[in-house]
């Protein structure tokens, strides 16, 4: 969740932002970031979903590539659903099923080695915590993905470039949102907490 707190906090100045992670290390890093570049409605705080204290219920919350059909996944999401306030929204990014690019590696990140979801999948574990008015859509379409080669191509060369970069690498992406995007390989999906049932 931290990670992705800066960018939230930047395109939504009126909200208050939690930035939360398991991980103190990241934490740190994070509050370190913001010690040097101040964004004055955001904060960190060291937060364990699967054992969701000290946190005040969230009128939304995020949840980014924390799920991707694993063990104790369920469980994720019901403890993510507990922090939001009833009539509230969770929203997730999930890898979704799909072929893979390349045979996995030694050293790959548990995201890339996740199952995926389906969108039915997804729906079933959504309303099994609790949601309901949930709508999907697809991310990580041809454009997004094109933009992810030719950043990491860039990285290989220099840092520098790959982040001088990076807002045009961004711009490509965007254009999966005008885009059907049926094979894309992320699934957003947000879901309304404590609210009429609903479907997809």
């Amino acid at each position: 969740m931290a990670t992705n707190s800066f960018l939230i906090a930047k395109y939504h100045p009126h909200a208050v932002v939690t930035g939360a992670d398991v991980d103190r290390e990241v934490i740190a890093r994070n509050e370190e970031l913001l010690r040097e570049h101040p964004v004055r409605n955001l904060r960190f705080c060291h937060f364990d979903l699967l054992s969701p204290r000290g946190l005040l219920p969230q009128d939304v919350v995020v949840m980014s590539d924390v799920v991707g059909n694993r063990p104790g996944d369920f469980e994720l999401v019901r403890s993510a659903a507990l922090v939001v306030r009833q009539g509230g929204h969770l929203v997730l990014h999930v890898p979704s099923r799909h072929p893979s690019e390349r045979p996995p590696k030694p050293g790959d990140l548990p995201d890339i080695l996740a199952n995926g979801y389906s969108e039915d999948e997804l729906l079933f574990l959504l309303r099994a915590s609790g949601a309901s008015e949930i709508s999907f859509r697809r991310s990580f379409g041809p454009a997004a993905r094109l933009a992810g080669r030719i950043r990491s191509a860039l990285l290989r060369v220099s840092q520098l470039a790959g982040v001088i970069l990076f807002p045009v690498q961004l711009l490509l992406g965007v254009l999966d949102l005008l885009l059907p995007n049926r094979d894309g390989h992320g699934i957003i999906a947000v879901a309304r907490i404590g609210g009429r049932e609903g479907g997809a």
